[in-house]
Order: structure tokens, then sequence, then C-alpha cells
């Protein structure tokens, strides 16, 4: 939905990486199309917490919108560590900045992916949490309820919809607990099922923090 005015400021941002984190099925549906951008790469990382949408218990799951977050943030730790490991390290390679990521709601995906990057720089974990609910406050009206028809579309009610919506501090705070329990730190994930390499984690802090 870029006017010709988005686009003139799109490209001005110098941007060199695109990072798209949404599913084959998804990318198909809402296909990217930045024009004018030959020096504009384009990365497709699918980040998955686990095959939660093809569970039998999900209808029994799907209770409690931001429990459900809880799980899904949660897998996308377990599961999808590779992907932040290929994703941040790309960022200090050659032509690896300035770079954007991005989901299809910009808030599940983004905001796991946000929040590692954000911690392991060294930002407050008070920052990271109030970057994470930006979302919520700044989604448009129109935005919010086009997700939310789509939610309840496929049978949700209109509170668990709701909860799957919304970006609630307390998830994203236990998430990042649970980190640091398993690991003893945001950079020790990113050291150990990540597979990044203290190099990197230092380009990436002389890169991104002034």
């Amino acid at each position: 939905d870029l006017t010709p005015a988005d686009q003139a400021l799109f490209e001005g941002l110098g941007l060199r990486v695109i990072y798209d984190l949404r599913t084959d099925r998804e990318r198909q549906q809402r296909p990217t199309a930045i024009q004018h951008a030959d020096e504009l790469r384009s990365v497709w990382l699918p980040l998955i917490a686990a095959n939660q949408l093809d569970s039998a218990s999900l209808s029994e799951r799907l209770k409690d919108g931001e429990r459900f977050l809880l799980e899904v943030y949660q897998g996308m730790v377990s599961n999808s560590a590779l992907v932040f490991g290929e994703l941040l390290s790309g960022l200090t390679h050659r032509d690896g900045l300035p770079a954007v990521f991005h989901c299809a709601a910009g808030k599940d995906r983004t905001g796991m992916t946000a929040a590692i990057l954000l911690s392991v720089l060294g930002v407050s974990e008070d920052d990271v949490l109030q970057d994470y609910e930006l979302t919520s406050r700044h989604r448009s009206e129109e935005r919010r309820v086009e997700i939310l028809s789509s939610l309840q579309e496929l049978g949700l009610a209109p509170e668990i919809a709701a909860g799957l919506l919304s970006t609630p501090r307390w998830v994203m705070a236990t998430v990042l607990e649970t980190i640091r329990t398993t690991h003893g730190s945001v950079e020790g994930y990113l050291l150990g099922p990540v597979g990044m390499t203290a190099r990197t984690i230092d380009d990436l802090r002389r890169l991104l923090v002034v």
C-alpha cells in the first residue's frame, strides 16, 4: 500500500536487506514487491514455533489468547534458534545494514526477534518490554479490525482473538526470564543453541551501539 511518496521515503532509508520471517503461505497471500531496489536483498527466514496450528489440542489451548502467545514465543526460542542466529549474524556481514525484519502482524515473530536483539545489545529490560508494547499502541484501527476479523473467521471467540492480538508485557518478560534461567543470559542463549560466536556478538554491538 505504499504511495509514491512512501516509496521515495523508503528508498531514502538506504536499506540493504529485508528479512521476511513469514511462512511460505503468508508470502504467497501477500507478496513483497519493492520497486527500484536493485541493491536491496530479500532474505526469507521463516520463524516458527512448532506445528501448533496443526495440533489436535489447539482448541483446548486457545482458551486463553495471552497464554497461547506465551507458548508460541517459547516455541520460537526452542525451535527457531538457528533462524535467530542467521538473522543476527547477517546484520554483521558486509552490506548487512541498514536492515529491516518483519512478519505478518509485526508483533510476535518480529517482537521476539527485536527483544533478543535489544537484550544482547544491553538495552534495559524495561525498555525492551516497552518497545514490545508499542506495537499495540501504534497499530492502526483499520489493521486491528482486519486482524481481529481474520482470527474470528477461524472460529475464535472475540476475547480470545483480542488476547492473540495483544502485546502482554508479562508474556515477553516471562520468555526472557526463561531464557536467562535456562542459558544464564540472552548472550548465553546466542552462544549456545543459536550458534553465534562471541566475536559476532561483539561485532553486532560495535555496529549497532553508539
